[in-house]
C-alpha cells in the first residue's frame, strides 16, 4: 500500500481514536487498556520484530519517509494503520521533536514465573522515580547480558513515554516484573536460593569484590534515599562503587550500568 493511496486523512481532534490515544499520555489510561505509545520508526520496527501486539499505528500524512512508508505497508495488513494532519499528531506525540509515526501496543504482563531457572542476574528497581534512568536500566542489563528486572512498587511507570524512547521496546522481550512488594522480592529470592545485594556505602563491599558467578539480585535505590532500610537489612551484602573524584554519588543508571557490566565480566570469565 503506497502512502500515495492512503483514503481519509483524519483532521479532527474529536475524532475517537484520537481522543484515545491522546489520553494514554496519562498513566492511569494506559493502565487502565493495558497500552502503551511507542513514538519513532526504530522502535516502532523494534517491536514488530518481537512481536509486539499493535492495536492501531498512526502517522503524519504530511511527513512520510521512505523507511516509514515501508514499515506502514509491513503492518497494514494486521495493523489499523490512520493517517493524521500534522496538528492531529501534534496533539497525540509524546515528544516535543514528533517523528511523524507513533503506536498504540498492548503491554506485556510480565510475572516472576518468567524468570528464568538456573543462573540468573536480576537488577531489582526499589522506588526509582525518573522515567530516564529506569529506562536507561532496562536497556544496560540487557546489553550486560542481565536476565530480567524486578521493579518494586513506589517505582515510576515502567510504560511511560520516556522509558519506553529509552528501552527501545525492551521491555517487550527482557522480564519486567513491575509492582512487587519488598516481601514478593524476599520470598522470590530466597525460594530460587538467589544472593540479594544492596546498594549503600554503609558497611558495604566493592563491586567487584562481590561473587556475581552465582545468582544476583541488586537492589538499586530511590535517588534521593537509596535502598529502603528494610532491603539494607535483609539483604545477603551490600556493595559499593569507589569514587576517585570529587563527586559524592553516581546517578543510579550509571551505577547500574558499571555493576550489570562487572557481572557480566564475572559470567564471561568464569565461563
Amino acid at each position: 500500500m503506497g502512502r500515495s493511496e492512503v483514503g481519509e486523512v483524519i483532521s479532527s481532534l474529536q475524532n475517537t481514536f484520537v481522543k484515545q490515544a491522546s489520553a494514554l499520555k496519562q498513566k492511569k489510561y494506559r493502565d487502565r487498556e493495558g497500552v502503551f505509545i511507542a513514538e519513532g520508526v526504530r522502535i516502532i520496527e523494534d517491536i514488530a520484530s518481537v512481536g509486539g501486539a499493535i492495536r492501531v499505528c498512526f502517522y503524519d500524512a504530511e511527513a512520510v519517509t521512505p523507511r516509514m512508508e515501508e514499515l506502514l505497508d509491513s503492518l497494514s495488513d494486521n495493523v489499523r494503520v490512520l493517517a493524521v494532519t500534522s496538528a492531529v499528531y501534534r496533539k497525540i506525540t509524546t515528544t516535543e521533536e514528533p517523528q511523524g509515526i507513533l503506536a498504540v501496543v498492548e503491554q506485556k504482563k510480565w510475572t516472576l514465573d518468567d524468570i528464568k531457572e538456573g543462573l540468573v542476574h536480576l537488577a531489582v528497581l526499589d522506588r526509582v522515580q525518573d522515567p530516564g534512568n529506569i529506562g536507561t536500566i532496562i536497556r544496560t542489563a540487557e546489553a550486560a547480558g542481565w536476565d530480567g528486572i524486578l521493579v518494586l512498587s513506589g517505582s515510576a511507570d515502567i510504560y511511560a513515554p520516556k522509558v519506553v524512547r529509552s528501552t527501545m521496546g525492551t521491555m517487550l522481550h527482557l522480564p519486567v516484573v513491575r509492582g512487587l512488594s519488598e516481601e514478593d522480592l524476599l520470598s522470590f529470592v530466597e525460594e530460587r536460593d538467589i544472593r540479594l545485594y544492596a546498594t549503600s556505602v554503609v558497611e558495604s563491599k566493592t563491586y567487584d569484590a562481590c561473587d556475581f558467578t552465582q545468582s544476583a539480585a541488586v537492589v538499586f535505590g530511590n535517588e534521593g534515599a537509596g535502598v529502603s532500610d528494610t532491603l539494607l537489612a535483609r539483604a545477603d551484602e551490600r556493595m559499593h562503587i569507589p569514587l576517585f573524584g570529587r563527586v559524592e554519588s553516581l546517578n543510579v543508571a550509571a551505577a547500574a550500568a558499571v555493576i550489570c557490566f562487572e557481572g557480566a565480566r564475572q559470567r564471561q570469565s568464569s565461563c
